[in-house]
């Protein structure tokens, strides 16, 4: 049996990787290509840039924790008026977050669930601030927090900006 030289060896090896990468990007284009030909186009949630979100720099950012809440009190009702309020950008699906008046926008926007919240421990024996996760809001917070707070601590839960109100920038 003949050995092949590695010199061959090296070229087949090559050739097959070639291959490999020209395939995935077949596929990878095929599939961006679906995606820019079937998907719907953004809806008005994903596009607007709500002037009140916290921007850091930004002359008018909060610079305290009480302007910060007074600052996203401001974002929901923007929220509310921009998306919700106009028809033209409002959801018209029934149970659509962005529907106005769905069962899931109530809880969006009347609950307490996605805005930052501050619990006081009437003798606190420390205090905590809780932060949530990359893709979530401080509803998934609560719980922690409830508990937290029953052990007798001070319980701060913080909605980072950018998150809860809407998914866009």
């Amino acid at each position: 049996m003949k050995s092949l030289p590695v010199r061959r060896i090296y070229r087949l090896a090559v050739a097959a990787l070639a291959l490999a990468g020209a395939l995935w990007s077949i596929v990878a284009v095929g599939f961006a290509a679906q995606a820019w030909w079937r998907l719907p186009d953004l809806s008005a949630w994903h596009r607007i840039a709500l002037d009140s979100e916290f921007r850091a720099g930004n002359d008018g950012a909060a610079a305290t924790f009480a302007a910060y809440l007074e600052q996203e009190a401001r974002l929901f009702v923007e929220l509310k008026q921009r998306i919700y309020d106009d028809p033209g950008q409002a959801s018209r699906q029934p149970y659509d977050r962005y529907a106005a008046g769905s069962p899931v926008a109530r809880l969006a926007l009347e609950s307490a669930g996605n805005r930052s919240s501050v619990t006081e421990a009437h003798a606190a024996r420390g205090a905590v601030v809780l932060l949530h996760g990359l893709t979530d809001a401080p509803y998934s917070l609560h719980a922690v927090g409830r508990a937290l707070h029953e052990r007798g601590l001070h319980v701060v839960a913080l909605r980072l900006p950018g998150h809860a109100p809407r998914p866009a920038r």
